[in-house]
């Protein structure tokens, strides 16, 4: 069962559609599979996986790419090469580029603002 969305921004949705356990969540015409994204954060001992950025908003337009906050359970914080290839593997499961950030790497004039607004994806 899918959720869609209008272009907007529609928080409330989305986090009542994952609390339901909705298999896929809609951003922007992005499709967001529940169980691919859980699968691939167990795999990479991800923490916790957000969204965040133009995704989140009104912006978000066919040039924009995903912006996911990312925390790693400790001692498994891969590399940077690491971190590349998931970042790929993310790109191909989602079909438009992915970055993803860790919260420590977010600058200091906007990380309070980053990880208020990210809204949680998985595990």
């Amino acid at each position: 069962m899918a959720v869609h969305a209008a272009p907007c921004h529609l928080a409330l949705v989305h986090k009542q559609a994952y609390l339901l356990g909705y298999s896929i969540i809609i951003y922007h015409g992005i499709e967001i599979p529940r169980q691919a994204i859980t699968d691939f954060c167990r795999r990479n001992h991800i923490r916790r996986l957000s969204l965040f950025g133009s995704i989140l908003r009104d912006d978000f337009t066919d040039q924009s790419d995903i912006d996911m906050l990312v925390e790693f359970e400790p001692g498994h914080v891969p590399g940077y090469i690491g971190l590349a290839g998931m970042e790929i593997e993310l790109t191909k499961l989602l079909g438009r580029k992915v970055d993803m950030r860790l919260p420590e790497e977010l600058s200091r004039f906007f990380c309070e603002q980053v990880l208020h607004e990210a809204e949680y994806v998985a595990p």
